[in-house]
């Protein structure tokens, strides 16, 4: 009796291992999807739908992601080449 209650333990153990393993990877999957989907709203607010070139969003972003990066220089700055950002009107 005590062995049949050991044994179905260990194969509910088991099952439950790999039912974790599945959720793990089906989670895993999805989240990429969403990474992914959440890259084209992204990609079509940064662009002209006429034109396909980057807007000003892009060109505001991008400035301000420069200067934080020239007002605090990360660790790796020194091996980083370095950037401009010229603004003209």
């Amino acid at each position: 009796m005590r062995r049949l209650r050991f044994e179905a333990q260990a194969e509910t153990i088991d099952t439950t291992r790999r039912l974790n393993k599945e959720l793990e990877q089906r989670v895993e999957e999805r989240t990429c999807e969403l990474e992914q989907l959440n890259q084209r709203p992204e990609a079509l607010s940064n662009t002209d739908q006429l034109t396909q070139l980057y807007n000003r969003r892009y060109m505001e972003n991008t400035f301000a992601e420069e200067w934080e990066r020239c007002i605090c220089p990360s660790p790796m700055a020194a091996t980083e080449s370095p950037r401009s950002t010229c603004s003209m009107r």
